[in-house]
């Protein structure tokens, strides 16, 4: 089975996440290479930071390894900006 991948227009980014749902690692693909430090974190339900990571790059990869199912959700920065990303931890 196939997951359809919806970008999310941000900046004039077009910011994907796949696969999702995830099983241990998922890509966040920002469509071209940043011009500034990227951030992302990881939060669940309640708002609480379960991970953090930094990138510099257009793909990253974030592993989920020691996070337990459920659905969370993806803040990725940049600058001033920032864009929030379902995902289902499964």
């Amino acid at each position: 089975a196939s997951t359809k991948v919806e970008a999310i227009l941000f900046d004039n980014i077009a910011v994907r996440m796949y696969p999702n749902p995830v099983i241990s690692l998922t890509t966040v693909d920002l469509g071209k290479e940043p011009t500034q430090t990227v951030y992302l974190q990881l939060t669940d339900g309640t708002g609480n930071i379960i991970r953090k990571w930094v990138s510099k790059t257009r793909l990253t990869q974030l592993s989920l390894d020691g996070i337990v199912a459920g659905v969370y959700w993806v803040r990725v920065v940049v600058g001033r900006k920032s864009v929030v990303l379902p995902m289902i931890k499964s």
